[in-house]
């Protein structure tokens, strides 16, 4: 895959990776705040782009199961032969982020009035006690209050099927892109 991304901001620097590639992406935001991206030109698979973009800034990118997905951590000062805290926290995390991205994509998709619609969402999350979605703030599309209820509709009381993991930061930020032109659309039709 190409890419042009110079360096700049680490958060537009992200944004700009996951919107070219559909891949996910997980990290602490308040980490990447005023640190600077290292520019990528070039071919390069998502990974090796991703581990390009993140050089100097002491990040580890660790993919999840379904390849289309990563999560970033900043890892602390470790003792000789243990996993950084940070990332054995996110490590630990990532089964379930993979289990709430599916349901909430399907959840979505179930809906015919948004299965039409084109844009990336963005989500911000909070998971109760009991496992399910509590509170849910579209962040985007922020122009259309009808479409953020019907996505907020969709989702809210949405069970998991399990709790999450001891220690997982809330509220959970999550992208939902829009399929890029030679990838199969967002909800696909099942077979």
């Amino acid at each position: 895959m190409r890419f042009d991304i110079p360096a700049e901001a680490l958060v537009k620097a992200l944004e700009t990776f996951a919107t070219a590639t559909g891949c996910h992406l997980y990290y602490d935001s308040s980490l990447a705040a005023n640190r600077r991206s290292a520019p990528v030109a070039g071919q390069f698979s998502p990974r090796a782009a991703l581990q390009a973009l993140l050089a100097g800034t002491g990040y580890a990118v660790t993919p999840l199961a379904d390849q289309n997905a990563f999560t970033i951590t900043y890892p602390v000062q470790k003792s000789a032969g243990q996993m950084p805290k940070a990332q054995n926290l996110m490590a630990s995390f990532g089964p379930f982020l993979g289990v709430m991205q599916s349901a909430i994509s399907r959840k979505l998709c179930a809906d015919t009035a948004l299965q039409a619609e084109p844009g990336d969402i963005f989500l911000s999350f909070w998971i109760d006690e009991s496992g399910a979605i509590s509170d849910v703030r579209i962040l985007k599309p922020d122009n259309d209050p009808a479409l953020n209820a019907e996505i907020g509709m969709d989702i809210i009381g949405l069970s998991f099927g399990q709790l999450p993991p001891a220690g997982m930061p809330q509220p959970v930020t999550m992208v939902i892109f829009t399929a890029a032109a030679d990838d199969e659309p967002r909800c696909a039709a099942a077979d």
